[in-house]
């Protein structure tokens, strides 16, 4: 997503990537071609048997596929190793986030041509974003040249159009008369759910703020018609915690569900397991604690109470506030992405998120079913940010500190939200009590975990990570993650994920 919310203020989050490669130094190696790293069978038995109106869709940035100025790949190849990628979480389809100067025409007649010829069904959709200036033509545009494609997602035999920040600059006249009457001019009658900014526009939004925004779009009708302006409306949440004090993100879910459900209309649920906005110098680089698992899960079950038909994961690929893409390291694949200094960020400084995409696997099966999916193999997925809170940052971070920062006379006083970072957070999915053992730095933890999926955390050290599985005193199998670093060249809040499972 372009922009973000930052008490009242909007702020536009920019990307810049290299023309080179990551690895252009004279005399290195070309990037190696990305592999998918999901195994083909998860840790729970597979289900074909989905509901017919339950989707999950992940917000894709078309400016920054991982792959796009990979040398060896094409473009068609590069947006099929993202859709590959996504079709092994169980995910169906992409909501294309951005705006319609090059190169997002190219990326974007990539990403249909490879679903295209995937043969999979896999759907794409335009979510415009209105923080960077796309004009009604350019949206106009982008949906008359790809409304009508096979792999363009519809509902009820009508084109889905939605959008990030679709009442800043771009008001209820904007979409009635300059998009969506022109559209349905042509012949498309779009089925629109639009996010927009609650109003006032403060952050996390209250309950009236959110009944009353609904209230507001939901009340308004198409140019020449008795049609409602929106048939749904998207909760675009990141930048909160799923815990602790309402309004939080649990609470606004909730809080959208029954404004739509008393206005009639249809529902597009976030799921966010994370949020750091890394790149947002002018915000105070704001990270948000979720515990790891256990906030995807108190995530999860405020949607499955919801009911809604769609859920879209935020992001898939948003380098600069948050990515879940699971691949092992950003930085082997792409071209560098800039700092403000004009170097680029450090290999190693992205983390790996495979065993949060894993993790997801099971919510996503879990919402497409409606049933929780039964544990088959033992596994333990880990969380947990590799500097610790005091962390000494050996040079001048280009991206600035993560800390207090002031706009327009309001202040936030702190970097990170939520519990303290020097938290290790455990999932554990088991087919039978057991015991989960790791060790981080010199401290040594341990405790039993009951048989399903449950949730353990303790305090992190500095040094290295180890993280064990057992039963009966036997150990069933362990995996290492990355060092957590009191010294490191820049702040690094991308969280580090990762599993280890047992046999079958």
């Amino acid at each position: 997503m372009c922009g973000l919310r930052v008490s009242v203020v909007v702020v536009a989050a920019v990307i810049t990537l290299a023309t080179g490669m990551a690895n252009s130094l004279p005399g290195t190696a070309a990037p190696p071609h990305p592999k998918l790293i999901l195994p083909p069978s998860p840790f729970f038995r597979q289900a074909t048997d989905f509901l017919p109106n339950k989707k999950v869709f992940a917000h894709y940035m078309v400016c920054c596929g991982a792959f796009f100025k990979d040398k060896n790949l094409t473009l068609e190849e590069a947006a099929r190793q993202d859709i590959l990628m996504a079709q092994a979480m169980g995910i169906d389809g992409f909501a294309l986030n951005g705006g319609w100067s090059p190169p997002y025409p190219a990326y974007t007649r990539a990403l249909f041509q490879a679903a295209a010829d995937l043969g999979t069904g896999f759907e794409l959709f335009f979510s415009a974003d209105m923080c960077c200036g796309l004009s009604s033509a350019d949206i106009v545009n982008m949906m008359m040249t790809y409304a009508g494609h096979p792999n363009y997602m519809v509902k009820d035999g009508r084109p889905v159009l939605s959008a990030y920040d679709g009442g800043r600059g771009a008001n209820v006249s904007f979409w009635r008369d300059q998009v969506l009457a022109p559209l349905a001019d042509a012949g498309y009658n779009v089925y629109f759910i639009p996010h927009v900014f609650p109003d006032p526009l403060i952050d996390p939004a209250t309950t009236e703020a959110i009944e009353a925004t609904v209230s507001y779009w939901s009340g308004e009708v198409r140019a020449g018609s008795s049609a409602g302006l929106v048939d749904g409306m998207f909760n675009f949440n990141t930048a909160q915690l799923s815990y602790g004090e309402v309004p939080n993100l649990v609470q606004n879910t909730k809080d959208y569900a029954a404004a739509l459900s008393k206005a009639g209309k249809s529902f597009m649920a976030s799921f966010s397991p994370y949020y750091w906005g890394a790149y947002q110098s002018n915000s105070g680089r704001r990270y948000f604690n979720e515990r790891g698992g256990q906030g995807m899960n108190e995530q999860f079950k405020a949607i499955q109470e919801a009911n809604p038909d769609w859920m879209q994961i935020l992001t898939w690929n948003d380098w600069a506030e948050s990515y879940m893409m699971p691949i092992d390291d950003f930085t082997n694949y792409s071209p560098c992405l800039l700092t403000p200094k004009g170097n680029c960020v450090p290999a190693g400084w992205y983390q790996d998120h495979r065993g949060m995409a894993e993790l997801a696997r099971y919510y996503i099966q879990w919402f497409k079913t409606g049933i929780e999916p039964t544990i088959t193999k033992d596994a333990l997925f880990y969380f947990y940010v590799t500097q610790t809170s005091d962390a000494t940052i050996t040079s001048a971070d280009p991206f600035g500190r993560v800390g207090r920062y002031c706009r327009i006379g309001i202040c936030i006083r702190r970097g990170v939200f939520g519990d303290s970072t020097d938290n290790v957070y455990i999932a554990a999915a088991m087919t039978a009590a057991g015991s989960i053992t790791w060790d981080s730095g010199n401290l040594h933890q341990s405790q039993a975990v009951p048989a399903g999926l449950s949730f353990v955390s303790g305090p992190s050290a500095p040094g290295a990570q180890t993280f064990s599985l057992s039963r009966a005193g036997i150990r069933i199998n362990s995996v290492h993650g990355p060092d957590i670093r009191s010294a490191l060249p820049l702040y690094d809040y991308w969280p580090a994920t990762g599993y280890v499972e047992g046999p079958n």
